[in-house]
């Protein structure tokens, strides 16, 4: 009976903890099975706007929320390559994306590892003779996050450090040469929803030379960033980009406008397979 007992206890947990790093459906709501982005670019002429198609993604999603495949097209409707593929662990955690050439021959290869967090500690890159590593190494006493990167051949690729907060929301971020000298500084910021709406960029003596604040809406969604850099003490907006949407009845977007500097300049349309 004891044995029973513990066995449908592991059964128990094992269902409960499947998929517990998964971001279902990358976050649509009514657990889409396809969906298909259509991108435009607003081009003028004689002031008279004119909306030609860029690109268009469709994204495939199996009944646990995992996308499987993502096929690109170019702006004549022709397929860009032969597709993406992902594959998973047991815990949802994304550990292989293949992207394919049209005659399904392998263009490039993204292999992840995590730790029991859930946290991405490796990344390997390959594409035909080329290719690269990028190591992640966890202080979560101190929220920090070491990133070392190196190219296929052994070069250098990148050096930095990451901080978090309690919730492991991405601070800051410190870039560093192969000689460990610091070449860039980020600074991140949230509002109360935790949506990330400020980021202060600095140089390598740290100094401030960029700065960008975001608003969103109800459906934490960005409606407008601004961005203003900074010279000599002097701060001056440098450009500003504007979103409207529309939403089908289950809240996901259908429709996206974006606005730089009140110039309508793209649009995305997106139709949902549920």
């Amino acid at each position: 009976m004891k044995k029973t007992i513990v066995f449908l206890f592991i059964i128990f947990v094992s269902c409960n903890t499947s998929l517990k790093y998964l971001n279902q459906f990358d976050g649509y709501n009514g657990k889409p099975k396809k969906i298909e982005s259509t991108t435009y670019k607003v081009e003028y002429k004689d002031s008279i706007a004119t909306e030609k198609m860029a690109f268009k993604n469709i994204e495939f999603y199996d009944n646990k929320g995992r996308k499987i495949k993502t096929l690109m097209y170019k702006s004549d409707g022709s397929l860009s390559t032969g597709g993406i593929f992902y594959s998973y662990d047991k815990f949802g955690n994304q550990i292989r994306s293949i992207m394919y050439n049209r005659d399904s021959t392998i263009n490039s290869e993204n292999i992840n590892k995590y730790d029991k967090y859930g946290k991405k500690v490796e990344r390997i890159y390959k594409s035909g003779n080329r290719g690269s590593s990028t190591k992640r190494i966890y202080d979560r006493e101190n929220k920090t996050v070491q990133i070392i990167g190196k190219n296929s051949d052994g070069s250098f690729k990148e050096n930095a450090i990451q901080k978090f907060d309690d919730k492991w929301n991405e601070i800051e971020l410190i870039s560093y040469d192969s000689i460990g000298n610091q070449k860039t500084r980020i600074e991140f910021g949230y509002d109360k929803n935790y949506n990330l709406n400020s980021y202060k960029w600095y140089n390598s003596k740290n100094e401030l030379y960029n700065f960008s604040k975001t608003t969103f809406n109800e459906n934490n969604d960005p409606v407008i960033a601004r961005g203003y850099r900074v010279k000599n003490k002097d701060t001056t907006l440098n450009k500003t980009t504007k979103f409207e949407y529309k939403y089908d009845g289950k809240g996901n977007i259908i429709e996206q406008k974006l606005f730089s500097n009140d110039k309508f300049v793209w649009m995305t349309k997106y139709n949902y397979e549920y």
